[in-house]
């Protein structure tokens, strides 16, 4: 995506059949992924104890993944392959959907459970919140199904989990945990969230357990874990079980919420390998305003959402096609072009704008 380059799958086409075959060796009959030998350094929820059960928390993973890997075929012209992995994806999803979404009951609403026995259904499933994540980005779970779940495992104010559901504490989950939340449009609780979860590691942040001395001008240390002494009500002195002897050295992972802030807030994502298209649509998340600069295969790219005034402003390299889709709160206002460096297309429903020339542009509220 980044490159648009394909000379990389090319050389090593021949690693990623074999890993494949490996590891869709696993799916059964009726698509579901049945294994206990995952390399995955997950400590919640409950896991598949032997081969003839499916993690309902790593299977998503399998499946997008293998998406990917049927659009590098695609692009290395291997159709045939790219075909029959999508045809696979496809059967994986259905199994899923089938096997590993718990229905509603009482006032627990329908979730993916964390693992499944065909042999076995009365097995305790576990109810998890990192389960439920990677079912919502990877679209597995949609709809008013997804956002009842998630409503539930991540409630308001902040996303600290109910009884009953195990909190995500590896940080693969960090990013996707936002994603899930802004993609179903509580994108202030997702805010609200990072920032719950990450005060006990800001500089001077009174839950910040660290002598100030022994801070960092950032904070820190960095759990391994994203379980706090807080989340286990430990007392001061007590070690904390969830964490490794040293722990420090939290695990980058593509987790971090660095990447939310700006393919979320600012609202730039790369839709095109190479980066000769790209989309933009902020989301202020409940702030006053959003800036910031994000960096794309083809330059910088400068949003500026101001909230208050209903004024976005961008600044976009050249060789870039860029879809604009104005923030929600503009939805239904009339709307203006204030400036503007080239031609822009205003694209249905009315606050959406295309744009084919690098510059900067204006756009606001009349």
């Amino acid at each position: 995506m980044w490159t648009g380059e394909t000379d990389l799958l090319e050389r090593y086409w021949g690693n990623i059949c074999l890993y494949w075959d490996r590891v869709l060796s696993h799916v059964n009959d009726e698509g579901l992924w049945t294994t206990n030998q995952v390399l995955a350094d997950i400590r919640v929820g409950l896991h598949p104890e032997n081969g003839k059960q499916s993690s309902g928390i790593v299977t998503p993973w399998i499946i997008e993944r293998l998406h990917w890997s049927a659009d590098m075929a695609s692009a290395i012209g291997r159709s045939e392959k790219a075909k029959a992995w999508k045809k696979t994806a496809a059967t994986m999803e259905q199994a899923f959907r089938k096997f590993h979404i718990v229905p509603a009951s009482d006032t627990i609403p329908a979730h993916v459970g964390d693992r499944f026995d065909p042999t076995n259904p009365k097995l305790s499933r576990g109810y998890s919140q990192a389960g439920q994540t990677i079912a919502i980005t990877t679209g597995l779970m949609s709809g008013p199904d997804a956002r009842k779940n998630i409503n539930y495992a991540f409630p308001a104010p902040d996303g600290t989990p109910p009884e009953g559901v195990t909190r995500w504490n590896n940080p693969t989950y960090g990013y996707r945990v936002l994603r899930a939340l802004s993609t179903l449009g509580f994108t202030e609780r997702a805010a609200a969230h990072c920032i719950e979860r990450y005060s006990p590691y800001l500089p001077g942040n009174p839950r910040n357990p660290v002598p100030l001395i022994l801070q960092g001008p950032y904070g820190g240390p960095l759990p391994e874990y994203w379980v706090s002494r807080e989340d286990l009500n430990l007392k001061p002195g007590q070690k904390n079980p969830a964490q490794p002897h040293d722990e420090t050295g939290s695990h980058g992972w593509q987790s971090v919420p660095l990447l939310w802030l700006h393919d979320t807030l600012l609202g730039v994502k790369i839709i095109e390998p190479g980066g000769g298209r790209i989309r933009i649509t902020p989301d202020d998340a409940g702030f006053p305003y959003v800036a910031g600069h994000v960096l794309t295969p083809k330059g910088l790219v400068w949003v500026d959402w101001d909230a208050q005034t209903f004024t976005l402003e961008i600044e976009i390299p050249d060789d870039v096609i860029t879809e604009v889709l104005m923030p929600k709160a503009c939805r239904g206002k009339p709307l203006q072009i204030i400036e503007k460096a080239g031609k822009v297309n205003t694209l249905p429903p009315g606050f959406n704008y295309a744009i084919y020339e690098g510059g900067k542009y204006v756009f606001g509220v009349r």
